[in-house]
């Protein structure tokens, strides 16, 4: 069904949002590691002052619902599994920015570390606890979506198991942290049609990928998103968050 001009789905329809996608946020690099992904806390620090000089404002899939006005030049940061020093770290920031982020957090809450990383080079980090959690969404500046139950790969799982990966985890977060979860992160940012559909069944208004996903006019259930590395610059933060990054990728094929 097309959407009805002038209501909040036409506003969507047409919405130029660049989605972010970071993992950590850590006091230094993690060297140990060559595929860890993070950003330190100076790095985080200054893309935060940076899209404020450029006049961008940090929203949260809530937003988008909601009935109030988006902001001219929005942006999206999300955050992926919950880790303990986004609570630590990535919260302060936020505060001091008086910006917000989605971050998305696991349904198995005795779940304590990344254990789906154990048979790589990627160091072990601890989760976020309830506690922990709680207060990220109390501060207001955290929006809790979901990670999946316990991060396996859905293309794994059969029809049942999928559908419970993702409703369990649905209703673990709502009750943990009082707020309707809108919005699914893909483990991996591996999806298909089939775990596409099983997301809408689960009852998800969004659902984000990585940079395989598709733009966010284009596809709410398979959104891109532009990753955030160690390694990206001052200059490749601003490509990642212009209007034309899109189209640099496609005719280029880079991701830094």
């Amino acid at each position: 069904m097309a959407p009805t001009p002038g209501t909040r789905d036409d506003q969507l329809a047409d919405l130029d949002l660049p989605v972010l996608c970071y993992h950590r946020v850590v006091p230094k690099t993690q060297a140990q590691a060559s595929s860890t992904i993070h950003v330190t806390c100076a790095a985080l620090d200054r893309q935060l002052r940076q899209l404020r000089r450029r006049g961008m404002t940090p929203v949260t899939f809530a937003d988008l619902v909601g009935a109030g006005a988006l902001p001219k030049r929005p942006v999206m940061l999300t955050f992926d599994d919950g880790y303990r020093d986004n609570h630590e770290h990535l919260l302060p920031l936020l505060e001091k920015h008086d910006a917000r982020a989605v971050v998305f957090a696991l349904g198995d809450r005795k779940l304590t570390s990344n254990h789906w990383d154990r048979a790589t080079d990627m160091p072990q980090a601890t989760l976020m606890n309830d506690a922990e959690l709680k207060a990220c969404v109390a501060s207001g500046r955290i929006e809790i979506g979901s990670h999946g139950l316990t991060h396996r790969r859905l293309r794994d799982l059969d029809d049942a198991a999928l559908d419970e990966e993702l409703r369990a985890s649905k209703t673990n977060l709502e009750a943990l942290s009082g707020q309707t979860v809108l919005t699914f992160a893909y483990p991996w940012g591996e999806w298909r049609e089939r775990e596409r559909a099983a997301v809408a069944r689960a009852g998800y208004r969004f659902a984000v990928a990585t940079d395989h996903g598709r733009s966010f006019s284009e596809d709410r259930l398979a959104i891109s998103r532009r990753i955030m590395f160690p390694h990206t610059t001052s200059f490749g933060f601003y490509k990642k968050t212009s209007r034309w990054y899109p189209a640099y990728r496609r005719l280029f094929g880079r991701t830094a």
